[in-house]
């Protein structure tokens, strides 16, 4: 053997043997470094100009004091298994994993001219009209025991008009009324409400063992009687939903009416008639729900009361004492019960019929002149049609 391949062959015996002192100390758990524990073999021709072969035998081998989570291929090199068993051990002390296409952050998408935005169904101002007209045919009818009562001085009367006075429903004149609602939305709990209707009834008939006065003006059994009476009412309302969902709508109503009532008795082709007109503002308030069983289908109700009693004067002068002919004392009070259902056939466009009854009391005092009081109710069913936007 010549020298140069004498002293190689002595080098990486040296620097083999050093490692196979180092690597067969126990590993450091907290070291992750990969250790080559083997023999080195060294052969070479005698011809100095021949490549150097080397063949390394031995196992690697990575201990950093963790189980094995992964499944071990028996034909899998020891370099590769130790490869792999580095990279999962590395990824779980970082916590980290790699990053696939769901990872990367979306862009948002703009909505295209023709595409159709879906709105959440519990926006409830999306289910509910923010504009509503409805128009009433009612079949409107005075109690039977609508009441009046007529003082004059000490002369007292007081007599119901079903009594042989009145019988307005044998009257063919007498027919249904029109009522007209609007409801408009000015937010999504809060909306305005009004009502308004003009009702007339009239009947004729001849007084039967009755004799009656009104106003200072008296009849008398045989007499063909002439009655008239108008109704009318206006109702202005601001209406707070105080709940609101796409099934459920619940309203408190905060306004005040306007109630005028006009009652008349004439004798036939007599001229003149026994006159009373009772007109007055009042403070209202009023509940009212819809329920909605499903979309084209609802049933609703409100309930509004209301009462008011006014002490008025014709005098001009406050200063002067009042005396029993300046004196107009007024008092208003009424019910409104209103409850039915209604059928949306199209989308703004719907039909609905229910009943409606309205009591009330209306009364005037003159002093010791005398006093005029008209208490009834006024109802019957009704069929509506509407139009919401």
């Amino acid at each position: 053997m010549n020298r140069p391949q004498f002293l190689s062959l002595l080098a990486l015996t040296a620097v083999f043997g050093l490692s196979n002192t180092a690597l067969g100390q126990d590993a450091d758990p907290s070291n992750n470094d990969v250790k080559i524990e083997g023999a080195a073999k060294l052969d070479a021709s005698t011809t100095p100009s021949k490549e150097l072969e080397i063949e390394v035998k031995g196992e690697a081998k990575v201990d950093a004091g963790t189980p094995k989570s992964y499944a071990e291929d028996p034909n899998q090199s020891p370099v590769d298994k130790a490869l792999m068993k580095a990279l999962e051990e590395e990824f779980e002390n970082n916590n980290r994993r790699p990053i696939g296409p769901r990872d990367q952050p979306r862009r948002p998408r703009r909505i295209g001219p023709d595409e159709v935005v879906v709105v959440d169904e519990d926006e409830a101002e999306a289910e509910w009209s923010t504009l509503k007209l409805t128009v009433s045919y009612w079949f409107a009818g005075l109690a039977d025991d609508t009441e009046v009562r007529s003082r004059t001085g000490d002369l007292r009367n007081t007599f119901e008009l079903d009594k042989g006075i009145a019988d307005f429903a044998e009257d063919d004149d007498n027919g249904g009324t029109l009522v007209y609602e609007l409801e408009v939305g000015l937010h999504r709990v809060i909306s305005l409400y009004a009502m308004y209707y003009n009702t007339e009834l009239e009947s004729t008939q001849v007084l039967k063992n009755r004799n009656f006065f009104f106003k200072n003006r008296g009849f008398a059994s045989g007499d063909t009687l002439k009655t008239r009476i108008e109704i009318t009412a206006f109702e202005g309302a601001i209406a707070i939903h105080a709940v609101k969902t796409s099934w459920l709508k619940f309203d408190v109503f905060f306004g005040a009416r306007y109630m005028k009532t006009e009652l008349s008795f004439a004798r036939s082709g007599a001229t003149g008639a026994a006159k009373e007109r009772y007109e007055l503002v009042t403070p209202m308030v009023g509940v009212g729900f819809t329920v909605r069983p499903i979309t084209c289908f609802e049933i609703y109700g409100t309930m509004k009361i209301g009462a008011l009693e006014y002490g008025g004067s014709s005098s001009s002068d406050s200063n002067r004492p009042r005396s029993s002919s300046d004196i107009d004392d007024r008092y208003l009070s009424f019910v409104s019960l209103d409850t039915g259902v209604r059928l949306n056939i199209s989308t703004g466009f719907g039909i609905g019929v229910g009943i409606r009854v309205e009591a009330f009391e209306q009364e005037r005092f003159f002093g010791s002149r005398g006093e005029t009081l008209i208490e009834g109710a006024l109802g019957g069913p009704y069929a509506s049609v509407f139009i919401g936007f």
